[in-house]
């Protein structure tokens, strides 16, 4: 799989300080960083840097973010490369950049594996807790200077239910997490597993989401964007949650429900609420009515950043096999589309 021994290796990457982690945790790896240039400026830089461009020329491997590596491939600046091993978790971008099919035959593209997951169901377990105990309502009675004892009436954990759509690396920590918090967990995938696990009570196929729905308290979308799962939630699908008023999480992509089907079901009472991490347009637009619509929580896709030492240590786990020339962990499939 590796050409040599220790591939030339370029990143290009927005992370903080990758390149240096990376480098203590290679100390013989040859490693090039380029981070002179953000991803408005790159795309010129390449075309006009001489210097950049030399950089990037003998470049075998590449750990970059979405854009960069779009970008380098579409310039032609890497002729050279074998791999690229992306920062962001989701790949769609980079696929549909090349309509879902390799740039070419040997190109290996690889993805984060850990470290999302932790992040990710750490944010998913606060906004439970946060939403079943009204921190925020107990906030706004503390500058009121208001005691409000009708707070000790909350539904603890281990009485809820979450469906988490999407059991992969993600996915199981998510459930190991709600699990662990004593809640029932349902898991749903392409296809039912088979597989049991100590973390879910309840493998479900996708042709059963709407028993999921039905029965869960919060629905947790960790889906990639496909074409399989493009508004998958959308139309009257989340009328099903009416009568546990679910409570729908989206950390994975906001193209699983379009916008006016999760005003519709907030409208409607279908649903309980929303937490939203993802949204179909990234910034969300100032005049969305998502902004204003009640029981709606909104944070800026920052459920799972990408941190140097993890972002670090998945791409030197790969690093390593790459070189000894085994297969390689997380590599996305073009065919499935993560």
């Amino acid at each position: 799989m590796a050409g040599q021994a220790s591939p030339r290796i370029v990143v290009a990457s927005a992370v903080r300080e990758l390149a240096k982690y990376v480098q203590r945790q290679m100390p013989k790896a040859s490693v090039e960083n380029v981070v002179d240039y953000n991803a408005e400026t790159f795309p010129s830089a390449i075309q006009s840097d001489a210097t950049l461009a030399k950089r990037l020329q003998d470049a075998e491997v590449l750990l970059g973010d979405g854009k960069t590596i779009i970008t380098c491939i579409r310039a032609g600046a890497t002729p050279k490369l074998k791999w690229a091993h992306s920062t962001w978790a989701g790949v769609e971008g980079i696929m549909e950049a090349f309509n879902f099919q390799k740039p070419h035959d040997d190109f290996i593209l690889t993805r984060p594996g850990h470290g999302f997951g932790d992040l990710m169901s750490e944010y998913v377990i606060g906004q439970i807790i946060a939403r079943e105990r009204d921190f925020e309502g107990i906030r706004l009675k503390q500058q009121k200077r208001e005691w409000d004892k009708s707070y000790d009436y909350f539904r603890p954990l281990f009485t809820l239910s979450i469906g988490i759509l999407g059991y992969g690396a993600i996915g199981k920590e998510v459930a190991k997490k709600c699990k662990a918090m004593g809640m029932k967990v349902w898991a749903v995938n392409r296809y039912q597993n088979t597989t049991p696990s100590p973390d879910v009570d309840e493998f479900r196929g996708m042709d059963a989401l709407g028993e999921v729905l039905r029965n869960c308290d919060y629905v947790c979308s960790i889906l990639p964007h496909t074409p399989a799962t493009q508004d998958l939630l959308s139309g009257d699908v989340l009328k099903q949650c009416q009568e546990k008023k679910s409570v729908l999480i989206n950390i994975g992509r906001g193209s699983v429900i379009r916008d006016e089907s999760l005003i519709k079901a907030v409208r409607e009472g279908w649903i309980g609420g929303a937490i939203l991490d993802v949204f179909n347009e990234e910034p969300l637009p100032a005049d969305s009515e998502l902004w204003s619509l009640p029981n709606i929580v909104i944070t800026p896709h920052v459920s799972g950043p990408s941190l140097p030492d993890q972002v670090a240590k998945t791409f030197v786990d790969n690093l390593k096999l790459y070189n000894s020339g085994k297969p390689m962990n997380n590599v996305v499939d073009w065919n499935k589309g993560y």
